[in-house]
Formats: C-alpha cells, sequence, structure tokens
C-alpha cells in the first residue's frame, strides 16, 4: 500500500475514532440529565400524591421549609451495580396561600421546587421543576 493511502487511511480511523467518542460524551451527559429529571419528577409526583385537606392542617410532608439530601445516586452502572454519579436533590416548600374573602381563613396552597445539582464533565448541572399544590 503506497505511502499517502496508509495516511490517508489512518486519519480517517482517527476522526471515526474523535467522532465515536464524542458521541459517546453527549450519549453519558444526556443520560445524566434524564436520570435527573427523573429524580426531580419523582419528588414532584411524592408531593402531589400527599393526601391534603382543606379541613385540618396541611400534612407535615408539605410544610413549608427546605429539605436537602446529599449523596442521592443519579446514574448507577447496569453492568456492575456501582453508583457512578451521586448529585443533590434540594426540595423546597414555601406557603403561598392567600385569603380570598376579607376576614376568612385562606385556602391551603404551597409551592414545591425541586432542584437537583450533580457534577459531571468538569461542569456543574443543575435540573429544576416547580409545582404549586393546593388542597384535593
Amino acid at each position: 500500500m503506497p505511502f499517502a493511502s496508509q495516511r490517508g487511511l489512518a486519519l480517517l480511523g482517527t476522526g471515526a475514532i474523535a467522532g465515536l467518542l464524542s458521541i459517546n460524551r453527549i450519549a453519558t451527559t444526556s443520560r445524566y440529565a434524564t436520570n435527573a429529571q427523573a429524580l426531580a419528577q419523582s419528588a414532584i409526583d411524592r408531593i402531589l400524591a400527599v393526601p391534603f385537606s382543606t379541613t385540618g392542617p396541611p400534612p407535615a410532608e408539605l410544610d413549608p421549609g427546605t429539605t436537602t439530601l446529599p449523596g442521592v445516586p443519579i446514574y448507577v452502572d447496569p453492568a456492575s451495580g456501582n453508583v457512578v454519579l451521586t448529585g443533590t436533590v434540594q426540595t423546597t416548600l414555601t406557603d403561598v396561600s392567600r385569603p380570598i374573602v376579607p376576614g376568612a381563613l385562606p385556602p391551603p396552597l404551597r409551592h414545591a421546587r425541586v432542584s437537583v445539582t450533580y457534577f459531571a464533565a468538569g461542569k456543574n448541572h443543575n435540573f429544576t421543576l416547580q409545582t404549586v399544590r393546593a388542597a384535593d
């Protein structure tokens, strides 16, 4: 094989490998982001599923405040079962009840904000979901 053909083949191979590595990096970043989104959605779903009556006090799970959970697994390798990436889930509940009729008790209303943060590929990443939870 002539030298020029070998060089061309080497360049083609190098370009193909670089392309595959780039695709792998993008897929990994996407996988982490999808899992962070799923964690945030799961937390929102738990907030929306708590029974919340207009009579009596709101449940303790909906008390205003911030809860921070560090070290939450974001990605677990399916082959080995090892945790590859962890992050922090922060949930903030705020009472946003407002009186509708002057002098009457306001209907209970909570604003929930769930943020999942993690560090991957040399950068901090954050995914946030919000909802408002009224009484059932």
